[in-house]
C-alpha cells in the first residue's frame, strides 16, 4: 500500500440529515489525515456524482455513518454499495468500516448485509465522536505497518502539521465562538406544541454568521431527534423546484417521496405494477423522470407535486411530531425557487395547513413578503450581534494561539467592530503563521 496511491485516508458516507455529525468527525480527522467530505471539498460547479465516486475510488478507507436516516438516503445506500463492492476486490486496497450512531442504529433493518458483517464502532456515552474518530487513524497506522510502509504513509500524516499548507477555505468558525443565544433560546422555542409561529426569517450583512446560526439550529435538532433539512443556496439551482427542491428536501430528511411517486410514474421511464411504498421502488421512479420533461411545467402537475410533498412531509410529522426546513443564502434564490417555498411551504405552514413544520431561512434579505404581513405569522429578525473583544480572544485559546488584550482589541477593530467571519480570518491567519513558524 503506497501512500501515492490514494488522494484520500478516508471517505465519509452519511444520509443528508447526518451531515453535522460528518462534519465533527471529518473535523477530529482532518488535522492528522486527508479525509473526503462532500460538504467539505465540493467545489461550485463539480459534477458532484461523478466526483464522489472518484474520491471513493481514491480512499483507502470508507467509513458509513449509520443512523435511522439510512434507509431513505438513496445516495449513501449508492455509496455503501460501491464500498463494498471495492473491498470485495481487495480488502487490503480498500477498507469498509460501520459507525453506529447509536445504540438504536445498530438495529436499522435497512443495513445492507454485507455492511453488517463488517467489524464497526458505535457512538455511545463510553465511546464519543472524537475516540471514534482516534481508533480510524489508529486503523491508518496499522494499515501502513501491515504493509511494510510506516514511514512513508505516517510522515505524509504528520508532515501536514510540519509543513506549511496553502491556506484553506474558511466555512465558518467553531460555533462556541459566539453564542446567538437569543435567537436559539427563540427556536427552541418554536419546536413547542404551543408555539404560535413556525417561521423564523434572518437577514443580515454578511459575514455575520448566518451559517454558523443554522449549523447550531441543525445541532440542536440533532440533539432533539428533530428531523431537519439544510439547503444552501450558494450551490446549483434547482430547475423546477416543485419536483428537484422538493426531491432534495426529502432527501435530506431521508423521507422516501412515495406520494411524489406516486404522482410522477406516469412521466418515468420506469414502469411498475407493484404498491408504491418500497423506497427502492420510489427511487426508481423518481430517477426515470426527467427534470427538464415537458410535463412538469404544467399547472395541473405542479399543484399535484404540491399536494404529493404535503402528503409526504405530513407522515414525518405524524410519525416524528415536529420537521424543520433551514434555508441558508437567501438571497441567492431564484424567483421560481422562492415562489415555489413561499407558495408550497411558507404559506401552508403560516397558515396553519402543515402542522408540526418549522421554517428558519437566513441571508442578506428576508423572503419577497410584505413585513406587516407576516408580522403575526413569522419571527423577523433584522441583523445578528457582533463579537466582543472577549468573544475573540476565547476563540484564539481554543486554537492554541495566545493573545493579550490589547492584541484582542486591536483585532476587534480590524474585524469591523467584530464581524464574525472577518474576525475567523484573522486568527486562523495567525494560527497559519505559527504553523510554519
Amino acid at each position: 500500500m503506497l501512500a501515492e496511491q490514494y488522494d484520500w485516508d478516508f471517505f465519509i458516507a452519511h444520509a443528508g440529515p447526518d451531515t453535522r455529525t460528518a462534519e465533527r468527525l471529518y473535523g477530529h480527522l482532518d488535522p492528522n489525515s486527508r479525509v473526503f467530505l462532500d460538504s467539505r471539498n465540493l467545489v461550485l460547479g463539480d459534477d458532484w456524482d461523478r466526483v464522489l465516486s472518484q474520491a471513493q475510488q481514491k480512499s483507502l478507507v470508507t467509513v458509513v455513518l449509520i443512523s435511522s436516516k439510512t434507509e431513505a438516503a438513496y445516495y449513501q445506500r449508492e455509496e455503501i454499495a460501491a464500498a463494498i463492492a471495492l473491498a470485495r476486490e481487495n480488502a487490503e486496497n480498500h477498507r469498509v468500516v460501520p459507525v453506529f450512531l447509536n445504540e438504536e442504529a445498530k438495529g436499522n433493518k435497512s443495513v445492507p448485509y454485507g455492511l453488517r458483517l463488517k467489524h464497526g464502532l458505535t457512538v455511545s456515552d463510553k465511546l464519543s465522536l472524537k475516540a471514534v474518530a482516534e481508533k480510524l487513524l489508529g486503523l491508518l497506522s496499522q494499515l501502513a505497518k501491515r504493509n511494510g510502509h510506516d514511514q512513508e504513509v505516517v510522515s505524509a500524516i504528520t508532515d501536514r502539521k510540519s509543513k506549511a499548507k496553502p491556506p484553506r477555505p474558511i466555512h465558518g468558525f467553531q460555533e462556541e465562538f459566539i453564542d446567538f443565544d437569543d435567537q436559539r433560546q427563540l427556536f427552541k422555542s418554536m419546536l413547542t406544541d404551543a408555539a404560535e409561529k413556525r417561521l423564523m426569517f434572518i437577514q443580515a450583512s454578511g459575514g455575520r454568521g448566518k451559517t454558523s446560526l443554522l449549523r447550531m439550529l441543525g445541532f440542536h435538532c440533532e440533539e432533539e431527534g428533530v428531523p431537519y433539512c439544510s439547503i444552501d443556496s450558494r450551490g446549483q439551482p434547482y430547475d423546477n423546484p416543485h419536483f428537484s427542491l422538493a426531491l432534495m428536501i426529502c432527501e435530506q430528511l431521508a423521507l422516501s417521496p412515495c406520494h411524489i411517486a406516486r404522482a410522477l410514474q406516469f412521466l418515468s421511464v420506469y414502469r411498475t405494477e407493484e404498491e408504491i411504498e418500497d423506497p427502492d421502488v420510489v427511487s426508481r421512479i423518481l430517477a426515470g423522470v426527467s427534470v427538464t420533461h415537458d410535463g412538469l411545467h404544467h399547472r395541473h402537475i405542479k399543484e399535484r407535486l404540491k399536494n404529493a410533498f404535503h402528503s409526504d412531509l405530513g407522515q414525518l410529522v405524524a410519525r416524528e411530531g415536529h420537521v424543520v426546513c433551514l434555508f441558508d443564502s437567501f438571497e441567492r434564490l431564484s424567483s421560481e425557487e422562492e415562489e415555489w417555498l413561499l407558495e408550497s411551504l411558507m404559506w401552508p405552514v403560516a397558515s396553519g395547513k402543515l402542522e408540526g413544520v418549522t421554517i428558519v431561512t437566513a441571508g442578506h434579505r428576508w423572503p419577497m413578503i410584505n413585513k406587516w404581513e407576516w408580522e403575526k405569522q413569522a419571527h423577523l429578525i433584522d441583523g445578528l450581534p457582533r463579537m466582543k473583544a472577549e468573544h475573540i480572544k476565547t476563540y484564539a485559546e481554543r486554537l492554541d494561539i495566545k493573545i493579550t488584550d490589547d492584541e484582542a482589541a486591536h483585532y476587534w477593530k480590524a474585524s469591523g467592530g467584530g464581524i464574525p467571519y472577518y474576525m475567523a480570518l484573522i486568527i486562523n491567519n495567525l494560527k497559519t503563521v505559527s504553523e510554519v513558524a
